[in-house]
């Protein structure tokens, strides 16, 4: 039986140079896969493909909802004492700082697929959410209170300087 790196007769030399070519080759595998342009090349032929042969309908959704360069949807528990607890989605002006409420989940299970303003924002329901996903994460470790408010305040303030220079 033989193996890829069969001791038996290889020298140093061709050992190291299969080595290398397993490196070089691994190499250009995580280039091809981390290319944008052939991901969307890939996406066009796939997207025709299915097009072609199957009754799905198809989108890119990464690309529609530009699920990139930090950006995602994400779920968020809502915990009794975060900031978010107990208030209105008017009140919380969650979109000055570029976070978008696509939904609500109570805690019966009820979805709220189109939030409104006046729709409150209860202890246990699980927001759908919109955003750079590092302020997600700062909205769910926010704790109500002052500092909450402060904290707030200087995201909106953040997100109309990044607004500012786009």
């Amino acid at each position: 039986m033989m193996s890829f790196m069969s001791t038996t007769g290889a020298s140093v030399t061709q050992r190291t140079i299969t080595l290398a070519l397993l490196a070089a080759g691994l190499l250009l595998l995580w280039l091809i896969f981390n290319s944008r342009w052939i991901e969307r090349h890939m996406n066009r032929v796939i997207a025709w493909t299915l097009k072609k042969f199957t009754d799905l309908d198809v989108r890119d959704y990464v690309a529609l909802l530009e699920l990139s360069n930090g950006y995602a949807v994400s779920e968020m528990l809502v915990e009794s004492t975060d900031w978010l607890a107990g208030k209105c989605l008017a009140d919380l002006w969650l979109s000055d700082e570029g976070i978008l409420v696509l939904g609500i989940r109570s805690s019966a299970g009820a979805f709220h697929g189109s939030p409104r303003g006046g729709d409150i924002v209860s202890a246990s329901d699980t927001l759908i959410l919109y955003g750079d996903l590092e302020n997600i994460e700062e909205l769910d470790r926010r704790r109500a209170g002052r500092a909450g408010d402060k904290e707030h305040s200087h995201a909106v303030e953040e997100q109309g300087e990044l607004e500012e220079t786009l």
